[in-house]
């Protein structure tokens, strides 16, 4: 069915991501309605605001409400048209009244003439609206075509946006010709792009199809947080994806391999497969670790100079502390390991100041992965601290590291490695100079990074280098059930203490978990007061559906939707990926302050950032996070949710890491089994280049 008419208001905010909305719009054709002619509508649009014009199919569902299956901007009444016109700036109602003349009262006729910058420029002023008039009848006229033909495979508004801001007017054509090239740009992985390419009349064997599934292949291996795969795993995972791809006949991993060996960007090697770059970046990691490691440092620490640090600093250093200050003395790469509240920050201290009292016209440089764990280490040491990112400059493909700049740093302190990625750890290690004193300072039975590899794993399992362990915890009162419980689960005793400050509820369904969820974790907290964690993002208990349920705006509140989620002023979110151009990392977490037409504004620690609505999918809700996410925080109180599946998700270190960011309180909402399960299961260990560079 075909309507004709106008928006009258918007009922659910229209989706950023995916375009999906509802609103009540008055069709000129006669249809059951509400009595006033008014109908209920709901679909995925392009676009859509208050009294836009709009040509609709619809499906009808019942009584007034109708499922939208397309949409155009309607023009071809003068009144839609002078609408349409009254949105490009430049354009007065005179003027559109000019316009509109020699076009029958439609400004889609426009579109059909020969020459219409030769029609617009005979009306007064058309140099101040030309330009912005042709170019948005142009991104509406291209967008609504792509958005019709390529949403049937499932792309969303914001995916098909970026194709249009990066092709103009041959994105169909783009597509069209090589589906697989969705796969890297907009990473909408393999199977999808498999039926569009059917769609689209192409090979089973073509080359782009192999190479695709080869880069599906290892993009997903590096998710799970390795940098390498070995060639029969590899074969395994390309015979399931097969299975499930638009074509039901196998093609052999004999000419998978034959097509990967024309691929620069992969390396197969020892009977692995991994991106080249990941190979050359660990490689880099270790002749750069292993070169600041190969110089002595200037001058020897005696027990006398340890003394008179103790006075200055007006501390009494534990022995196993003072095991840093010695190897100041004799080691240039130093791993300083402890859990939380074992005073990595306090020793961090007095190294520092023991450093400038040996080489006082020497710099000392503080970083952290992200800007809240660089915050913390600030706050701590009360010396200037930052991500590594901006320490070092890190633009990928553009950095100053890429010319070989150096930090100039006599002492370089790294705090959260077990946080650190091999790519960020790459950038870093380079810039460091030969002679400066590197201190990397982490948990080691933390998780380990979002980002893949397993840097600080690797180095500490290495051997090549001189450790400092803190194992004595004087954060909290050695009685404390939260820091006794994180040894009891790291050790697999699932005997754990219960008291004011640990507490465990067990539940049959996650649905009950669901419901105490929302009686515990109403309004909005002060960040660094309470938070909720989630071993997964989907599931009745996974960060998805909880934070669509507690963030959800209330009726006519002001708020952005961006893929089912509602943001609002006031809001915690965190970021999802690493875009040091913009000034955020993986995990760094902020508050909404403003909402504009288009952008939102996030205070992230002492920055404000203005972010367009194209990088609202670099940022969550935060009420409700991964575990993963929580990393290199402290809160007071952390209330952690704990399904039985997927299975594979629980394991102590996990667990460990959830419950060691409370600093007062901790709540363990469990599903059946799954607390035991977590304890009993040791993590899985990642497979990475790294350690056998380090051994060379």
């Amino acid at each position: 069915m075909l309507l004709h008419g106008k928006v009258i208001r918007i009922l659910l905010p229209r989706d950023e991501a995916d375009g999906f909305t509802i609103f009540s719009y008055i069709p000129e054709e006669l249809v059951e309605s509400d009595g006033r002619n008014q109908i209920v509508c709901e679909g995925k649009l392009p676009l859509v605001a208050p009294e836009m014009p709009l040509e609709l199919e619809v499906d009808h569902k019942k009584g007034n409400r109708y499922l939208v299956k397309s949409s155009r901007i309607c023009t071809s009444r003068k009144s839609y048209s002078l609408y349409y016109l009254n949105t490009v700036k430049g354009i007065s109602g005179k003027t559109a009244n000019r316009i509109l003349s020699g076009l029958d009262g439609d400004i889609g006729n426009l579109k059909t003439m020969e020459d219409p910058e030769g029609y617009l420029k005979k009306i007064p002023g058309s140099s101040r609206f030309m330009a912005p008039l042709l170019e948005q009848m142009r991104y509406i006229t291209q967008m609504e075509e792509l958005f019709m033909e390529l949403s049937q495979f499932g792309l969303e508004f914001i995916e098909i946006d970026k194709l249009l801001r990066k092709y103009k007017g041959d994105a169909l054509e783009k597509v069209r010709e090589n589906p697989y090239r969705l796969c890297r740009e907009l990473k909408i992985g393999f199977v999808r792009a498999d039926y569009m390419a059917r769609y689209y009349k192409g090979s089973m064997y073509a080359p782009e199809r192999l190479k695709a599934a080869a880069w599906e292949l290892i993009r997903a291996n590096e998710e799970r947080g390795n940098t390498r795969i070995r060639i029969k795993e590899l074969i395994r995972l390309y015979n399931r994806l097969l299975k499930q791809s638009a074509w039901p006949w196998a093609v052999s991993p004999v000419y998978l391999f034959a097509v990967m060996h024309t691929m620069l960007e992969i390396r197969i090697e020892d009977g692995y497969v991994s991106y080249n770059l990941r190979y050359n970046q660990e490689r880099e990691i270790a002749r750069n670790i292993l070169r600041l490691d190969s110089t002595a440092p200037g001058q020897l620490v005696s027990e006398e100079q340890i003394s008179d640090l103790e006075s200055a600093m007006g501390i009494e250093y534990l022995d196993s502390q003072k095991e840093l200050f010695r190897a100041m003395g004799s080691h240039n790469v130093i791993l300083l390991c402890g859990k939380p509240g074992t005073g990595k920050t306090t020793i961090i201290q007095g190294a520092i100041h023991l450093f400038h009292a040996l080489y006082p016209d020497r710099k000392v440089s503080l970083c952290a992965p992200t800007a809240r764990a660089a915050q913390v280490l600030k706050d701590a040491t009360g010396h200037p601290a930052s991500t590594i990112h901006v320490l070092a400059n890190i633009t990928p493909g553009s950095g100053l590291n890429d010319y070989g700049e150096k930090l100039g740093c006599g002492l370089l302190v790294v705090d959260e490695m077990s946080m650190v990625d091999v790519e960020t750890f790459y950038y870093l290690a380079k810039a460091v100079d030969t002679g400066c004193q590197v201190i990397l300072s982490g948990d080691p039975d933390q998780l380990e990074s979002v980002g893949c590899g397993s840097v600080f794993r690797d180095l500490l399992e290495s051997g090549k280098f001189c450790r400092v362990n803190l194992s004595y915890v004087l954060r909290q009162d050695q009685g404390s059930s939260i820091i006794r419980n994180c040894a009891n689960i790291l050790s697999g005793d699932s005997d754990l203490i219960m008291d004011d400050s640990f507490r465990c509820i067990h539940f049959q369904t996650e649905e009950e978990a669901a419901k105490t969820v929302g009686l515990l974790c109403k309004g909005n907290k002060p960040i660094g007061k309470e938070q909720v964690l989630s071993i997964t993002k989907v599931g009745r208990i996974g960060t998805n559906m909880l934070n669509q349920e507690l963030e959800k705006a209330a009726p006519g509140q002001e708020c952005i939707r961006f893929h089912g989620f509602d943001f609002k002023v006031g809001d915690k979110v965190v970021f999802s990926i690493n875009n040091y151009a913009m000034g955020y990392c993986n995990g760094d977490i902020g508050m909404v302050k403003s909402i504009g037409v288009s952008h939102i504004e996030v205070q992230l620690a002492d920055q404000l950032l203005r972010l367009d609505k194209r990088f609202m999918e670099d940022i969550l809700p935060a009420k409700v996070m991964t575990i993963h996410k929580s990393q290199g925080s402290e809160v007071e109180e952390v209330l952690i949710l704990l399904p039985e599946h997927p299975a594979s998700l629980l394991n102590r270190n996990l667990l460990n890491t959830a419950v060691s960011r409370a600093k007062a309180r901790v709540t363990v909402l469990s599903i059946g089994n799954a607390l035991e399960m977590a304890i009993e299961k040791k993590p899985d260990r990642r497979d990475t280049w790294l350690p056998a560079f380090l051994r060379v």
